[in-house]
């Protein structure tokens, strides 16, 4: 079960990771700081699920629903703010899609963490209870 949500919050971080690299293939290679940002978050989005996928461990969870967070801030800052020079709107392609993808990312993978420590906890205290004998 928590290996199934944890991979599931894998597959939305790599979505999240194909909308970026299907966005900077199609246009934003060419716009300045932003185009490269898109490209590395493509990329370390995709190598990022990986490794959640294959380790399913709380840190790196954890790591991966940072890094959603970190993608929507950037987009929100871009939106409100700009960023680097560069103003974005949330009506832009894949803009509100990959909120929504990345904030259920991030959902999901705490999900994910939360029930890994919970589950080793509940493991530590059967273990516990066996290994004390009765008084």
């Amino acid at each position: 079960m928590v290996s199934l949500v944890i991979i599931a919050g894998a597959a939305l971080l790599v979505t999240s990771a194909a909308i970026h690299l299907h966005l900077w293939a199609n246009g934003y290679r060419y716009k300045t700081t932003i185009g490269p940002l898109f490209f590395a978050q493509g990329v370390l989005g995709v190598l990022l699920s990986l490794a959640i996928a294959l380790v399913r461990r709380v840190s790196v969870a954890v790591i991966g629903a940072l890094f959603a967070a970190g993608t929507i801030a950037a987009l929100l800052v871009s939106v409100h703010v700009g960023l680097f020079g560069y103003r974005s709107y949330m009506n832009a392609p894949w803009a509100k899609t990959t909120v929504i993808i990345e904030a259920a990312a991030a959902v999901v993978l705490l999900i994910g963490g939360s029930l890994a420590v919970w589950v080793e906890r509940a493991h530590i205290r059967r273990w516990r209870s066996f290994k004390t004998p009765p008084t």
